[in-house]
């Protein structure tokens, strides 16, 4: 394989050269692409059903906050090919990491700034979680109704989620929660007449 060594713009005198060979190394891969182990390759239908969930995540889409359920009976793959896709997928990101199983240990969520999220998922899998940022999701409109399980939350941040219109009235309600920011939350602030007479 050749590479063409034209094109790349190196400029040495004002990066550190770590920093370049990290760009360097990332165009790489991004050109060439990420090749699951070949232990994909030897699984029957693989390859055209990890296709097809990641034709569902739409990634060549900017500002999307994309999620795809896979469900079915146990044993029949789900685990793998998320697995595989994300094998195939996690170089396109600055950071990443597969949670198998490890939703149930999870403790703060931070979802901050994800200006397309329109509904929080749902917290039935993540009972120990402690906290949740949602700040600046402006695109959010309503807080899944099963965050009532989570017993040892103690803060969540919606500031500035101003199209957030519904959240859960036992938000009011819960023992644990310590902190509840909802500046800036507008649309909500109306709805629930926290504005007083105007």
């Amino acid at each position: 394989m050749a590479i063409n060594h034209h094109s790349f713009a190196l400029p040495l005198r004002s990066q550190p050269e770590a920093e370049v060979i990290d760009e360097i190394v990332q165009d790489i891969i991004n050109k060439l692409g990420h090749k699951f182990s070949a232990f994909a390759d030897d699984l029957i239908g693989m390859a055209p059903r990890a296709e097809a969930v990641e034709n569902l995540l739409d990634l060549d889409s900017e500002d999307v906050v994309r999620v795809v359920g896979i469900h079915g009976m146990g044993g029949i793959g789900k685990t793998t090919l998320a697995a595989v896709v994300y094998d195939r997928i996690s170089h396109r990101f600055g950071a990443c990491c597969f949670l198998q199983d490890r939703l149930p240990n999870l403790k703060f969520m931070n979802l901050r700034g994800s200006k397309n999220l329109i509904k929080t998922p749902n917290f039935g899998e993540m009972k120990n979680l402690e906290k949740i940022d949602l700040e600046g999701c402006s695109g959010l409109l309503q807080v899944d109704s099963s965050i009532e399980v989570l017993t040892k939350l103690t803060f969540i941040n919606l500031r500035n989620c101003e199209n957030l219109i519904s959240i859960p009235k036992c938000l009011f309600l819960m023992s644990s929660l310590e902190t509840l920011n909802l500046a800036g939350c507008s649309r909500l602030a109306r709805r629930l007449n926290f504005e007083g007479p105007r």
